[in-house]
């Protein structure tokens, strides 16, 4: 069986596929990491605060408060993992159902909104 591919042209490809990801996951981390500092502004509240709160679900509020405002950038670090993944995620779901690249607008909103509310009422209340 013969391919017409030509050294190299699949790490082009990965690498492609890479960068797509992490592009869409830092894109979607900042929109997120600015409405939830806004919100923390208008509620009167650290805009530490909500990135604490993603480092406590993950070492526990009990390191959180003995680490102090630092941990706050490990909630930082983890918001920006946790959407990278997200974008992967749906990076190789659209892969396979062509239907949401075909409706990228619309299938991106109806994810990201899921995606939205399974972090703040689900993963992280």
């Amino acid at each position: 069986m013969e391919t017409n591919q030509h050294p190299g042209e699949s790490r082009r490809r990965v690498g492609s596929a890479a960068s797509i990801v992490v592009s869409a996951g830092v894109v979607a981390g900042a929109i997120d990491l600015a409405f939830n500092t806004v919100k923390a502004i208008n509620a009167g509240t650290s805009v530490l605060r909500p990135w604490k709160g993603v480092a406590a679900a993950l070492l526990g509020k009990d390191a959180v408060m003995q680490g102090g405002d630092a941990m706050a950038l490990i909630g930082v670090g983890l918001h920006f993992l946790i959407t990278i993944g997200a974008a992967a995620i749906y990076y190789l779901v659209a892969k396979r159902q062509g239907w949401l690249v075909r409706h990228a607008f619309l299938s991106g909103l109806v994810f990201g909104t899921i995606f939205f509310l399974a972090m703040n009422y689900v993963i992280l209340p």
